[in-house]
């Protein structure tokens, strides 16, 4: 019994699979990196970076995600911000 409900989502995921594989459909993402616009490996030594307040949703008419947020982050520090899930993982980092 549990290969066949095994064997039935496969079945269902697949269409959506080969949906959002395809070049045509999916635009490609820019990349992660690039080289000729990357800073220097000492920046930001002096800097800062400061969010006050900051209220935001994924899309106009959707609830906020982000509601009156604030932090303040100096020059020299490292962060990590995990997403709701815990999957999609950005850091600031120095």
């Amino acid at each position: 019994m549990r290969s066949l409900v095994w064997y039935a989502s496969i079945v269902l995921i697949l269409p959506t699979v080969v949906q959002y594989t395809r070049d045509e459909i999916v635009p490609q993402e820019a990349p992660h990196e690039i080289p000729d616009s990357k800073p220097a490996p000492e920046w930001p030594h002096d800097g800062a970076i400061e969010f006050r307040d900051v209220q935001m949703s994924y899309r106009p008419g959707l609830p906020d995600v982000l509601n009156g947020i604030s932090i303040s982050v100096e020059g020299g520090e490292k962060i990590g911000v995990v997403g709701r899930y815990g999957l999609a993982v950005w850091r600031i980092v120095s």
